[in-house]
């Protein structure tokens, strides 16, 4: 039974890694060769989220698999250290990720308050400086993690609730003040013209609020399970303990979830941002 779990988790990790590499690799090349795309600040903060998803599938999943191997073999040896590489390197990506959210959601509340100066406020270059802070940021949380453990955990607790806050914060404030952007719209309007213009308007940031939001949720969805599971661990709430090969299930199943979100994420984009779907298909047809 116990082999059958870990060749099941090898093989799901060792799929979902190829198509979080190819996905996101797609993704940064539309981006990066559209120039309709690689000049909207919005996008710039997409490459950002496509660049750690790709990492996740390059480097975190394959290594994720030598880790579940060495724990399969028994190789004690190699075991711990492999296990402080892959958490460490993880922990950057998962910063990247959550942060990347995190200037996703603000971008879209800038977009909506500061409509007027949006195009004065958030520069493509402005976004560019935001994303370079953000992967400093997740590379020296990475990297605290084997030095300062204690800050470690301190660290991660803040950033993950602090983000999580300012997400769901943002997107109640984006919907609130929208609703009353339509309502207005609706009873103030007076030229039929401008009532069109504003309407197709509204229209479009919604449809990419929508868009940020369904990713935003496949995120909670795909972190929840492993987020639940630690929280029992740690807190012990199972009472008598569990068996210790019913616990690794879960972590390791849960865990193989979180990274699955890197694959997914792709297909959310060809689903909901047409440009960037157009995108892609032009730069697979121009690798061919």
């Amino acid at each position: 039974m116990q082999t059958v779990f870990y060749i099941v988790l090898c093989v799901i990790n060792g799929i979902f890694s190829l198509t979080a590499v190819l996905g996101n690799f797609a993704t940064l090349g539309a981006i990066w060769k559209s120039p309709s795309l690689h000049s909207q600040p919005s996008n710039a903060f997409i490459f950002g989220l496509a660049m750690s998803d790709f990492g996740v599938g390059l480097i975190v999943q394959p290594a994720f698999i030598v880790c579940l191997i060495n724990e399969y073999t028994q190789e004690s040896r190699s075991r711990g250290t492999a296990w402080t590489v892959f958490k460490s390197t993880q922990a950057v990506f998962v910063a990247m990720t959550v942060l990347t959210l995190t200037l996703v959601s603000l971008d879209r509340v800038a977009a909506l308050t500061f409509h007027l100066k949006y195009n004065c406020i958030v520069t493509f270059r402005r976004a560019c400086s935001a994303l370079c802070l953000t992967f400093i940021t997740s590379i020296a949380y990475g990297i605290s993690l084997p030095i300062f453990e204690f800050l470690h955990g301190v660290l991660s607790t803040t950033i993950v609730s602090s983000c999580l806050v300012i997400n769901l914060l943002a997107y109640l404030v984006i919907f609130r003040i929208a609703r009353r952007h339509h309502l207005a719209i609706q009873a103030q309007a007076v030229e039929v013209n401008q009532q069109s213009g504003s309407t197709f308007n509204m229209n479009r940031y919604r449809k990419s609020v929508i868009s940020m939001l369904r990713i935003f949720i496949l995120f909670i969805l795909c972190y929840l399970p492993y987020n639940f599971v630690r929280v029992c661990l740690n807190f012990e709430v199972w009472n008598p303990p569990l068996p210790r090969d019913t616990v690794l299930l879960a972590l390791r199943f849960s865990g193989s979830l979180v990274y699955a979100n890197s694959s997914l994420n792709p297909l959310l984009y060809c689903w909901r941002i047409r440009e960037l779907r157009l995108g892609m298909k032009g730069f697979m047809k121009s690798l061919c």
